[in-house]
């Protein structure tokens, strides 16, 4: 299972088996029964060959506050869709809060 750190500002990376660069479309959601963390259209992300890079801010990782979060993803290619599935990402939480390369900022 994916994880994300809490605090933390390394993408989720997604490596599909074939090549995705005739993408048209790209959804993408993060969330958790509560809460929409982040969203992403095609213009947000990075696609290299067939691995796609979606962006994730410090501040962005801080907000979770559920151990388990939902990544919807679907994207569209030659007028179908291509590709739809929500994966399921384990939260690492930072006991003491402290972040690197802010200060020390506690959430």
């Amino acid at each position: 299972m994916e994880t994300i750190i809490q605090g933390d500002n390394k993408p989720i990376v997604l490596e599909f088996d074939e090549s995705i660069a005739g993408m048209e479309q790209f959804s993408a959601m993060l969330y958790s029964d509560s809460q929409t963390y982040r969203q992403w259209e095609i213009s947000d992300v990075t696609i290299d060959g067939n691995t796609l890079s979606l962006p994730l801010t410090q501040k962005e990782t801080l907000a979770i506050q559920s151990r388990y979060v939902d990544l919807e993803v679907k994207f569209l290619a030659d007028g179908d869709i291509e590709f739809f599935d929500v994966i399921r990402l384990y939260v690492k939480q930072r006991r003491d809060g402290t972040v690197f390369d802010l200060g020390g900022v506690r959430p």
